[in-house]
């Protein structure tokens, strides 16, 4: 006999996987151009600049790994300037993308923050509350580039609240939305997982992928690096959530 949370998930899993390789079109294409030309994501970034068109590194890096997707209608005009870089013709990447990609997110701009982060973390199918405890946090900064950078190396040990606890989540926030939003990058005991960035309201969520599901009350400990660039992560909004 079927176990009923058992049948609930296998359409949640075929459903996810069809919408990440819909997803992964607009990343292939991207990192195809990119390979084709040569060309690093520092030398886009720089010419998307001088054109007038700025994404930070952080950003082309995650669409470059599929792990985020352009979501706000001033990355439309950021990649039709990445078409022109790369010599694509024009609308090859914007066709690669799943067609709700620039609405998204949308809806979770008009809310309050305390009420955004908790969209966002509903977005990823996550329960702040009932999945997750935490047991413990060491957080290490260092400074590069003549202060112009951070990276916060934290590691954590966290705890399942039930059984078949596979992922986790991180919500990061700057400053304010002149900052650049940190890129973050998995270390021991998780993969990244999907990204969902709300720049210009200096909010973004971040899935960390568990390498096994945990049973209710089994400890893991992980890890992962954020790179902060113009924003200082003792002041930065950040909050983990299962």
């Amino acid at each position: 006999m079927t176990n009923p949370e058992e049948a609930r998930r296998v359409p949640d899993k075929e459903a996810r996987a069809f919408a990440a390789e819909q997803d992964n079109r607009f990343s292939t294409a991207l990192s195809t151009a990119l390979a084709r030309q040569g060309l690093t994501l520092e030398q886009v970034v720089r010419r998307l600049e001088e054109a007038g068109k700025p994404v930070s590194q952080a950003t082309l890096s995650y669409w470059q790994r599929g792990r985020a997707l352009p979501t706000r209608e001033s990355s439309l005009a950021a990649i039709a300037e990445l078409e022109r870089i790369l010599r694509l013709p024009i609308g090859h990447l914007t066709s690669s993308l799943p067609s709700d990609a620039f609405s998204r997110w949308q809806p979770l701009h008009h809310l309050a923050l305390s009420d955004r982060v908790t969209a966002l973390l509903e977005a990823l199918q996550v329960d702040p509350y009932g999945d997750v405890a935490t047991d413990y946090v060491h957080a290490r900064v260092t400074v590069l580039e003549d202060d112009r950078a951070r990276v916060e190396t934290t590691r954590e040990v966290v705890r399942a609240l039930h059984d078949g606890l596979n992922r986790t989540a991180v919500v990061l926030g700057t400053n304010g939305p002149e900052d650049e939003l940190p890129l973050v990058e998995a270390g021991t005991g998780c993969e990244l997982g999907r990204v969902v960035d709300l720049g210009e309201r200096g909010l973004m969520a971040v899935e960390l992928l568990l390498p096994h599901p945990l049973t209710a009350g089994q400890p893991h400990m992980r890890s992962f690096t954020t790179k902060w660039h113009g924003t200082d992560p003792d002041q930065a909004a950040m909050s983990s959530a299962s």
